[in-house]
């Protein structure tokens, strides 16, 4: 199933992303887990994997390695329950406890900014400002 939700979105060997120097990455949740199915260079550049260690991996690999105390709960929730509507096929509005004062205001079907810190490969800690937006490809 990974392969093949690549394969429709970049096409066979995935070239499109694999230059980009800009941080981007594209998980799907219709998958199990909900895994990355392409990154830019500059992701790997940013986080320090390389692409075949990220694609197939949910996004959690780069928290999971933060000390607890310096992981934001709320964050991982918005994140969860976004990708959870998605796969449902609901728009998302995220909690207004939840707002920041740098978010910019947003309507529930424009997607949610989050910021969570994130390790490295190296272990070093970065905080990650990421946005998360539902793209529909063909009927889904």
């Amino acid at each position: 199933q990974l392969q093949q939700a690549i394969d429709r979105i970049f096409g066979k060997g995935g070239e499109q992303l694999k230059w980009l120097r800009m941080s981007l990455t594209l998980a799907d949740p219709a998958l199990p887990e909900c895994p990355l199915i392409g990154c830019s260079t500059g992701f790997g550049t940013l986080c320090g994997y390389t692409m075949n260690e990220i694609v197939g991996r949910n996004c959690r690999f780069l928290v999971d390695p933060v000390p607890p105390h310096m992981i934001n709960k709320g964050v991982r929730d918005v994140a969860r329950n976004f990708t959870n509507a998605v796969r449902a096929g609901k728009n998302y509005q995220m909690p207004p406890d939840m707002l920041q004062p740098w978010m910019p205001p947003m309507t529930q079907d424009q997607g949610v900014f989050c910021a969570q810190m994130n390790a490295k490969k190296d272990g070093s800690l970065f905080e990650n400002m990421f946005y998360l937006v539902k793209i529909d490809l063909d009927e889904r």
